[in-house]
């Protein structure tokens, strides 16, 4: 081999290992280069970022105090839970502070969801349950009074150690007594939650019937007589579903119909207009099983209507209907209600502080046995 086929041979060879370099090892380095220049790149803004979030801490320290004092006030301002002695103390100071007032009658409505923060499952025993949930109770007021102590009676609800609302006011000017006539709801709210605990307090102390009252056991008999019950007397039991009917001038929808103690308001439907809104409630029997179904012209429960939920209910069917009187001739909310009742059980309805000139809450047809009980 000359000399210059060796010179040749060893251009050939560098010229094929410098391929080899620039192939196998120099060029994927350098994507591997710009890739981590880049990723450099992205944290050095990173860094920036949290550089101006830092400058930021005490501000946001400042928040997370605020938001604290905020959780405080709203947990003070909603008590753990409302119960009828509470209501009924609160009743009764606020007819005590204000010289004129007098509540001779009111009327409560049963606990309802307003909302709920979503519900979670035990990991040890398995229970569904529920992060918070807002209930309301609300007490329906007509009064008299002057129109000094209506001011003083809206300022102590406002300054109220508990969250208290005014619902659905309508207000009438006595100009010949100096005096005004109102019909509102009071609205009572409270939050439950695993970590609230409810310590009852004692407002009234122990309840001693005096020797004449109704309460007293009456001697003949001894204290454990039982009165029974009667022929066709209803004995009560907690209601299985509740209608409420407010008018067209309140905050909340004018019909809403829901399973009684629904915690997740997915029973819920409501409907709003200043009219008569058709309504179906069906109650069906598959053996000793019960279901039920409703709708308004607009929702309906359940999603599949063929379907029906199961339920339990007791001796009767109970549905309450919480109602109003019409605030003025252009007040036309309502329901035209169609009840099927196809169980061997009878259909208890309980209408309360409907209007008696022109009612909320009219049958139009109905089937089985459904009894009106109020």
């Amino acid at each position: 081999m000359t000399s210059r086929e060796k010179n040749l041979l060893i251009i050939v060879a560098s010229l094929v290992l410098i391929g080899l370099f620039w192939f196998l090892a120099y060029r994927p380095l350098m994507g591997n280069i710009t890739e981590i220049n880049g990723e450099i790149t992205t944290l050095n803004g990173q860094l920036s970022a949290l550089k101006l979030e830092y400058g930021k801490k005490d501000e946001f320290l400042g928040e997370i105090d605020r938001m604290g004092e905020f959780i405080d006030d709203v947990n003070a301002r909603f008590p753990v839970v409302v119960d009828q002695e509470t209501i009924i103390k609160t009743l009764i100071d606020l007819e005590n502070e204000i010289e004129s007032l007098e509540i001779p009658t009111y009327s409560m409505s049963p606990s309802s969801v307003v909302i709920t923060a979503g519900e979670y499952q035990d990991a040890e025993t398995g229970e569904l349950r529920y992060k918070e949930v807002l209930f309301k109770s609300q007490v329906t007021l007509d009064l008299v009074m002057s129109y000094a102590d209506m001011k003083k009676m809206l300022a102590y609800i406002r300054n109220s150690e508990h969250k208290l609302s005014v619902n659905g006011m309508n207000m009438t000017s006595d100009l010949v007594n100096d005096v005004v006539q109102t019909s509102f709801a009071l609205d009572f709210y409270y939050l439950a939650a695993d970590d609230r605990v409810y310590q009852k307090e004692d407002y009234f102390g122990p309840f001693e019937p005096k020797e004449e009252s109704i309460f007293a056991p009456f001697e003949e008999y001894g204290t454990s007589f039982d009165a029974g019950v009667v022929e066709d007397e209803v004995v009560a039991e907690e209601d299985d579903f509740i209608i409420n009917l407010s008018t067209i001038y309140a905050d909340r929808s004018t019909v809403i119909l829901y399973k009684n103690r629904d915690l997740t308001g997915d029973t819920y439907v409501y409907d709003d207009a200043n009219a008569m809104i058709p309504v179906e409630i069906v109650f069906d029997q598959n053996g000793e099983e019960y279901v039920y179904k409703y709708k308004t012209s607009s929702e309906q429960f359940p999603g599949s209507y063929d379907q029906g939920v199961a339920f339990e209910p007791g001796s009767f069917i109970d549905m309450a209907v919480y109602s109003s009187a019409r605030v003025d001739a252009d007040d036309n909310s309502g329901v035209d209600i169609t009840i099927i009742n196809n169980t061997d059980l009878p259909l208890n309805i309980r209408i309360q502080s409907d209007d008696e000139a022109k009612p909320r809450f009219n049958i139009v047809n109905q089937t089985g046995d459904v009894q009106i009980v109020n």
